[in-house]
């Protein structure tokens, strides 16, 4: 255990100061308006997978499809059930602190904030203080990564314990000890009751250990093998004989998100940032100039692995984007090498100007996501339903209806107002249509308009029969944008 007592307890001030330093500021950014932002709609789907998990309430009849499925057949039921650990946090969560917008988003924040300082605390023997620094300042100021640090759901915490993943598991390349073994597999169990999914990155980890004993020649130690095959065994038997019948025909009623493998690699892109997947790039490609490296050989291996998946898995399953989150941190670390390596060269000559130029090229490296990050804080990120509904509160009429295709948002903020009729995003106009042909007064329609706008079908469809009433949303300073216009059918 010399090695984690080293990294955890036998720690310079200047260590402890760096962490706490780290932990202040990744926490402030994530703590800042968190609960301004209205609840997105798998925000409040948390809450009922919660509820439903721990016995406070039945599986609502919308879900049960006209008593063609069982309760607990349905995916609100099995989807806590896969991710017990995630969803158990929530619930103490909301338990001890409440259910608003900013005290159901509380753990997410400190998860959050605790995986970028066990970046930092455990990159720095691996890396260096430098290297350290940068990846643990790329990954605070990812937006994606901050986004999800504000959200009630459950990625961060899977990415909390992601990060000791495969961290611990280039510690076990490095100094390969049974200790570090067994660390690394009770890091991966509570990634796996975090996200089913993530078993993958067991298996990843797994392949990037194996490719390092072959740049090294030599295998880990056979207690350190027993140790990674015994882990590998439970979470085979787990997945064989609990995920897998609960993930039985997982999405398999749901319209896919239309990802094919070159969409997903350019959401991944997207997802990181240009720059940043530049960089990984080139850290990629200085680690396969030097293969005979057991480090290189592990964190090239884990990063094509995780590319693997990007590509392939929309070709397997109902491919939801933010799976991508899950693939990205090996990309990360290649990125913060580069930048490292870079550093390190320009401050070679040790003068005043190198190092500072040095600490320039640094600094911009880990703000290269600034733009979306302080566009994250004009909307953070979602769609202001809540506002919508707010302004249908105020103009409703005895009669009125609503329709939509986030009515549970609805249901949660204007509750009063009734009847709710949810709508289909695929088939939008010819629902309206029979909508306004059944008996009722005037309808109004809350939709989401994304950066392309409304179809131009629904928007011909719209103008021709509706007043256009309100349109909430910011003008950010990226490329994305969240805008909900509010129309009036009136007969």
């Amino acid at each position: 255990m010399e090695w984690f007592v080293d990294a955890i307890f036998e720690v310079s001030m200047k260590k402890i100061l760096l962490v706490l330093l780290i932990l202040a500021v990744a926490g402030t950014i994530r703590f800042a308006k968190l609960g301004d932002w209205p609840f997105d709609h798998d925000e409040l789907s948390t809450f009922l997978e919660v509820n439903v998990l721990f016995g406070r309430m039945a599986v609502p009849e919308v879900y049960l499809k006209d008593g063609t499925i069982k309760p607990e057949d349905t995916q609100l039921a099995r989807l806590p059930k896969m991710l017990p650990l995630a969803h158990t946090t929530h619930y103490i969560g909301y338990r001890l602190l409440g259910e608003d917008e900013f005290n159901s988003r509380i753990p997410p924040a400190v998860f959050g904030a605790l995986s970028v300082g066990a970046v930092f605390l455990l990159a720095v023997p691996l890396f260096g203080t430098s290297g350290a620094l940068a990846l643990a300042f790329l990954v605070m100021l990812w937006p994606t990564h901050l986004f999800q640090s504000q959200q009630n759901r459950f990625y961060i915490e899977t990415f909390f314990f992601e990060v000791l993943v495969f961290l611990l598991a280039a510690v076990v390349v490095k100094h390969r000890r049974t200790p570090h073994a067994l660390l690394l597999g009770f890091a991966a169990s509570g990634m796996i009751l975090c996200h089913a999914l993530t078993g993958l990155i067991w298996g990843i980890v797994l392949a990037g250990i194996v490719a390092a004993g072959i740049a090294e020649r030599r295998l880990p130690s056979r207690a350190v093998i027993t140790g990674l095959v015994g882990f590998s065994l439970l979470f085979g038997g787990f997945a064989a004989f609990y995920l897998v019948p609960l993930a039985k025909g997982w999405n398999e009623m749901s319209s896919s998100w239309g990802y094919s493998p070159l969409h997903s690699v350019m959401a991944t892109v997207n997802m990181l940032g240009f720059p940043i997947a530049l960089f990984a790039a080139l850290g990629g490609l200085l680690a396969l100039m030097n293969l005979r490296n057991p480090d290189n050989a592990f964190w090239t291996t884990v990063a094509a692995c995780c590319l693997g998946c990007i590509l392939v898995l929309p070709e397997l399953i109902v491919f939801n984007p933010m799976y991508l989150f899950l693939f990205t941190f090996p990309f990360f670390v290649l990125a913060a090498q580069f930048a490292d390596r870079v550093f390190q060269r320009l401050r070679e000559p040790g003068t005043v100007g190198t190092c500072v130029l040095a600490v320039a090229w640094l600094g911009a490296v880990c703000c290269s996501n600034l733009p979306s990050l302080a566009s994250h804080y004009l909307d953070g990120s979602r769609y202001n339903h809540r506002d919508a509904f707010e302004y249908v509160r105020e103009h409703w009429q005895p009669g009125d209806r609503l329709t939509g295709y986030t009515m549970g948002n609805a249901e949660y903020y204007i509750p009063e107002c009734e009847p709710r009729i949810p709508l289909n995003i695929v088939g939008t106009v010819e629902q309206l249509e029979e909508i306004v042909q059944s008996d009722g007064g005037r309808l109004w329609i809350v939709v989401r308009s994304p950066r392309g706008g409304l179809s131009l079908e629904l928007r011909r469809w719209l103008g021709k029969n509706c007043t256009y009433e309100l349109r909430v949303g910011k003008k950010r300073f990226d490329y994305a944008e969240y805008t909900v216009e509010v129309f009036l059918y009136k007969k």
